[in-house]
């Protein structure tokens, strides 16, 4: 055989295998307009270049509104169920605040959004919730307080060329003790080359603050469709294959595990806010029955271990204790007995045959 056929043979291979893996984006804004149009488009789309979870985005300022900012109502279900792209594709729903007031973070907060039953409910409807900052005192809270926000989203691109706040360690790490991850979009760099600065120095920025962290903490997502003079939604021209993105993250971003990020961070993020939503105990059936096994193997285990060492302890009977005159008593005993064997062999005869008689 050739080395073209060989190779050939090789890419479809490593080809499949790549298909396998799930592939993430989970920031594709609805567009603002031809919504039951375009959505189809984008699904299609996105299957097509090898994405396997695709979260529709809604985005909001500071506060989402009942009966208006609702899932059912922003993103209704018949927007992408009739899509055939639907049967390859997991489609999520993900509610996207921008804020830009300090108190806005109390939103967003697990343990007041309990307390609001309104509120509760709403982000209760979404499959994932983001927030991006819009200053530093946000940032910082965000990072820290905001527990109902399963990602944060580093804004390189709305206002100037650089964030509009610093990225500091401590923050970082306030953020990923929560398990909340980083997302750096990157359609907005690639549609308006005077962002694209702005994505690598956050990209640096981030870097460096979780040198010490090996956490799956980056996620990159599509994001803003915003591109041109006019600033118009550009579509599913700004999708990009996973494998062209690995690239523009390992050579440009200079990650060292991009491969990770594509396909790591996107579960993670997804299975942290399933968590949030049913809480922690929420489990498959599959894992029950795993753990179940699990358990019982442990038990039986554990059960033939103490049965062991409760039949050791029966077999050894503790030392008695001994005073003087046991000691006298048992030495008088030697002493007979020793006298008795003596007395035995003097009776043995040696018998005609020469055989020894007992």
């Amino acid at each position: 055989m050739s080395s073209d056929g060989r190779s050939r043979r090789k890419r479809r291979h490593e080809s499949s295998c790549n298909n396998n893996k799930s592939t993430y984006d989970l920031f594709v804004p609805l567009p603002k307009e031809a919504a039951a149009v375009q959505i189809p488009q984008f699904l299609q789309r996105l299957t097509n270049t090898g994405y396997t979870h695709v979260a529709l985005t809604h985005t909001v300022y500071g506060v989402p509104r009942k009966d208006v900012d609702e899932a059912d109502t922003a993103i209704p279900k018949e927007l992408f169920r009739q899509s055939s792209a639907n049967k390859t594709i997991q489609v999520l729903r993900r509610l996207h605040a921008v804020l830009e007031n300090l108190s806005d973070v109390a939103h967003y907060v697990q343990q007041h959004a309990n307390n609001d039953n309104d509120n509760s409910s709403l982000l209760q409807g979404y499959d994932l919730i983001s927030v991006a900052p819009r200053n530093d005192a946000i940032f910082q809270s965000a990072c820290k307080n905001a527990t109902a926000a399963d990602i944060i989203v580093l804004d390189y691109y709305s206002s100037s060329t650089q964030l509009p706040f610093r990225i500091r360690p401590t923050d970082i790490r306030a953020a990923l003790a929560r398990n909340a991850v980083l997302e750096l979009p990157y359609a907005p760099a690639i549609l308006n080359p005077k962002r694209r600065k702005g994505l690598v120095h956050a990209s640096r920025l981030l870097q460096f603050a979780t040198s010490s962290n090996k956490s799956n903490h980056l996620l990159v997502s599509s994001g803003p469709r915003l591109g041109g003079s006019n600033q118009e939604d550009v579509g599913v021209m700004a999708f990009r294959t996973p494998g062209d993105l690995e690239n523009v993250l390992q050579v440009v971003l200079k990650l060292d595990d991009p491969h990770a990020t594509i396909h790591s961070t996107g579960a993670f993020v997804l299975q942290q806010a399933h968590a949030r939503r049913w809480g922690k105990q929420s489990i498959t059936v599959t894992d029950m029955v795993i753990q179940q096994e699990t358990d019982d193997l442990q038990e039986t285990t554990t059960k033939d271990d103490c049965s062991k060492d409760d039949e050791g302890k029966h077999d050894k009977k503790p030392p008695a204790k001994t005073t003087k005159k046991d000691d006298k008593r048992q030495r008088k005993e030697t002493d007979n007995e020793s006298d008795d064997d003596g007395a035995q062999e003097e009776e043995k005869e040696i018998d005609g045959d020469g055989f020894i008689a007992f």
